[in-house]
């Protein structure tokens, strides 16, 4: 919703209500009815554009409507939208429209547009969400947006074409992105992130976030050959993966993802890095299955702090032995292999270090 939805309503949808505007000035009522529009990133059946100017006035109204629109790279596939808006002239030769727009039953949403000789600018608001949105006739496949408290519920779509399984349950995000849609390349999607109280879970519970905050640097390419790059740092929040349950509280943790993938292929992930201060250092590869499992696993650890360690990464697993309160002190390095699903090894060498129990059952 948030890229296609904004395009699927600019020049390609304005010209024929601009071009009747301009030659028919004198008229009330003008009409154009287009069966089709393809874009790079959008297809549209069903258009039609009404234009209403009275004799003399200084406004119109402009009504754009599509039967179907579907933006199959974004995954994002919308049924009878319906934009009204008040049209008039900017003084400088370009076109000024602001109004409703609705899509199926959904809440409406409020799309100003300014449509200049050289440039096209957008807003897409409801409530305190905003998607604001630049492009220019010198890069017409460039496409700018800053996003102002979006919730993450709204990009649902696009992440079910990277992840099938993973369903966002709230958080929201601000960005400024930079979107380049070429014919017959790949989409590309570039910009930072902040994302807020992030919420998600995949159907069978083995993967979810709770509350979890990130400032990260995105570089993706969505296509039959898709790469998603991340860099940054998470703060704050809980991670559940499989069995290892992270509790991040307010540290900051560096974090570096790549993530590749070919056709309706599973994902794989050549290179993982997560720097948790002295509690754990992590890098390596993964290969994930078709259900998001972990298939191959290769990971290189380190901890220089085995309390650390415990309070953030082994508390959930200590506790099932009823073992959450051991003391623990010394540092480690390890190494954790996977294949096809199994683990094949599993390596440790500890340096000085002691455990303790409290309740002295051992």
């Amino acid at each position: 919703m948030v890229l296609s939805m904004v395009r699927l309503l600019l020049p390609w949808l304005l010209l024929p209500a601009l071009c009747l505007a301009g030659s028919q000035a004198g008229a009330r009522t003008a009409t154009a009815r287009i069966a089709r529009v393809t874009t790079p990133i959008a297809i549209l059946e069903g258009v039609s554009v009404r234009l209403d100017w009275p004799a003399g006035a200084a406004e119109g109204t402009l009504q754009l409507q599509a039967r179907r629109a579907d933006a199959p790279d974004l995954g994002y596939r919308f049924r009878d939208l319906d934009w009204r808006c008040a049209l008039r002239r900017d003084g400088q030769g370009g076109w000024h429209c602001d109004g409703a727009l609705r899509g199926g039953e959904g809440a409406p949403f409020r799309l100003a547009l300014d449509l200049a000789t050289a440039s096209t600018d957008a807003r897409l608001t409801r409530g305190g969400s905003t998607i604001a949105l630049a492009r220019s006739a010198a890069t017409p496949d460039v496409t700018g947006l800053d996003l102002t408290r979006v919730p993450l519920a709204w990009t649902q779509a696009l992440l079910s074409r990277a992840w099938a399984d993973g369903r966002i349950t709230g958080g929201t995000f601000d960005s400024h992105l930079t979107i380049t849609a070429a014919a017959r390349q790949p989409v590309r999607i570039e910009g930072p992130l902040a994302l807020h109280a992030v919420a998600l879970d995949t159907p069978d519970g083995r993967i979810a976030t709770e509350n979890l905050g990130a400032q990260l640097r995105l570089d993706a390419r969505l296509g039959d050959d898709s790469r998603v790059g991340l860099d940054g740092h998470l703060q704050g929040g809980e991670v559940l993966f499989g069995e290892a349950y992270v509790a991040l509280e307010q540290r900051p943790v560096a974090l570096h993802v790549e993530a590749t993938r070919r056709g309706d292929q599973a994902w794989r992930l050549p290179s993982i890095s997560w720097r948790d201060g002295s509690a754990l250092a992590a890098s390596g590869s993964a290969a994930l299955a078709l259900d998001s499992s972990v298939r191959d696993l290769d990971m290189h650890l380190h901890s220089d702090d085995l309390m650390a360690l415990r309070d953030g990464y082994l508390s959930s697993w200590l506790g099932q032995f009823g073992l959450k309160d051991l003391q623990f002190r010394g540092a480690l390095d390890g190494r954790v292999l996977m294949r096809d699903g199994d683990l094949q090894a599993a390596d440790a060498e500890l340096r000085n270090v002691s455990v303790d129990d409290p309740r002295q059952r051992f």
